[in-house]
């Protein structure tokens, strides 16, 4: 049987090679791990200052328990980063072939923007939000869910660092309250914003089947 030389089949060959079914799909993934470990670690670090603040010590269960949560979460953080820039990569170049049209950001950005100090609260949002405007038609595309994603992602990490900060600080006797608020609200934020980038990489992804 003759093979398919024709410019059609050699663009669906490369559609079908280029992996950005699977790349979603591992993207989604690893988020979904790091925030189920962000879940699991809330109510072990609730319970460990509200041990401190009884006075008493913490249960070695606890600490490894937290311990276990807080790799767990920090070993998904490299692959997740690695799935997401093939993932953004796969998909501008797929856009390119379909439209024709030329992606304003490259492959280089789409991994740096996630690891350069201070650049990085900022410079994927617009990234993420060039390719899924450019992907996605205009009624399926998720509006508010864009910048609903990175703010809970930027706020769940500033959240986080403060519940550490104040765990840290906790001494015995000293009040749990502040350490399970900034927990709670660490923990909800990394809900929603997961919740919005399964959305976000579900529909680009979709859109350029």
């Amino acid at each position: 049987m003759a093979l398919d030389a024709s410019p059609l089949g050699r663009e669906q060959s490369v559609d079908e090679d280029d992996g950005l079914h699977g790349l979603a799909i591992a993207s989604a993934a690893l988020a979904v791990v790091i925030t189920v470990a962000t879940c699991l670690a809330l109510p072990a670090t609730a319970l460990a200052a509200l041990q401190y603040a009884g006075g008493g010590r913490v249960e070695p269960f606890l600490a490894l328990f937290s311990w276990v949560t807080a790799v767990v979460a920090a070993g998904a953080l490299l692959p997740a980063w690695i799935v997401t820039g093939l993932w953004l990569r796969a998909a501008r170049r797929r856009i390119e072939r379909r439209d024709q049209w030329h992606v304003g950001f490259g492959t280089t950005s789409g991994f740096l923007c996630w690891v350069v100090p201070v650049v990085n609260l900022y410079w994927p949002l617009p990234i993420v939000r060039e390719l899924h405007h450019t992907a996605v038609d205009g009624a399926r595309r998720v509006r508010v869910g864009l910048g609903l994603w990175w703010a809970c992602w930027i706020g769940a990490f500033i959240a986080g660092r403060i519940e550490g900060r104040v765990f840290d600080d906790q001494g015995r006797g000293d009040p749990a309250t502040a350490t399970i608020v900034w927990g709670c609200i660490a923990t909800a934020l990394t809900v929603v914003a997961c919740v919005q980038w399964v959305r976000v990489v579900r529909t680009t992804t979709e859109s350029l089947r």
